[in-house]
Order: structure tokens, then C-alpha cells, then sequence
């Protein structure tokens, strides 16, 4: 797997450096997305692809950048541990949450009920 060196101690100027390349790429592309607004569908998917692209290469060299890109990895092998129910587990438990909401839903009812009718019954 691709890793990447540790940045850690990269200076603040170069990190300042890459952020502000970062936002000059993202409002050029946003400039140049509402300028041709004529041109069709399939070549503005393929510049947005290339704009994200361009913008996670930079992003990527900063401190925040690996920070981000570190969690993913991690999340990514966390979720790989994850253990997923069954279709028949998740089922029974979906039909047991659904009716639970429904039956405190009807609880709640009859107590808004009951109290507007008292309101009603002592305004009158």
C-alpha cells in the first residue's frame, strides 16, 4: 500500500503555501465552472473529476492534509472489523424499532389529546 512520508515537522510557511494554492485552484475552478456554463455535461463531469483530483494532491502535502488522509486509513480498517447482521436479524430488528416508535408515538398522542382536552375544558 501506498504510504506517505511523515510531515510532521514541515514548516508553517510551506503548509500556508500549499493552502493558499489550494484556494486559488478552488476559485479558479469555480470561476471557470460559472464562466462556461454553455459547455456540455460530460466535459464539465470530467473537469469537476480533474479539479478534485488537483485539489486532494495539494491538500494531501499539508499537515492537515495527512492528518485527514490518516483518519481515513484508519476508518477504512475499522470498518473492516465491523461485524453486519443478517437479512433476517436486521429485519426482526428493524420491525421491533418500527413498532416501538409506533407505540410510543400513540402514548404521546393520547397525552397531547387528553391535555388539550383539559385546556379546552377549563378555557370554556
Amino acid at each position: 500500500m501506498f504510504e506517505l512520508k511523515d510531515n510532521s515537522k514541515q514548516h508553517f510557511v510551506i503548509d500556508l503555501v500549499l493552502w493558499v494554492l489550494f484556494a486559488g485552484i478552488l476559485i479558479g475552478d469555480l470561476y471557470l465552472y460559472a464562466t462556461y456554463s454553455d459547455v456540455s455535461s460530460p466535459l464539465k463531469v470530467l473537469f469537476v473529476i480533474f479539479s478534485t483530483f488537483l485539489l486532494l494532491s495539494v491538500a494531501i502535502f499539508t499537515k492537515k492534509g495527512r492528518i485527514a488522509y490518516a483518519f481515513v486509513l484508519e476508518a477504512n480498517i475499522e470498518l473492516r472489523k465491523v461485524v453486519w447482521p443478517a437479512k433476517d436479524e436486521l429485519v426482526q430488528v428493524t420491525l421491533m424499532v418500527s413498532a416501538t416508535i409506533g407505540f410510543i408515538s400513540l402514548i404521546l398522542w393520547g397525552i397531547d389529546s387528553a391535555f388539550s382536552a383539559l385546556i379546552s375544558y377549563i378555557a370554556a
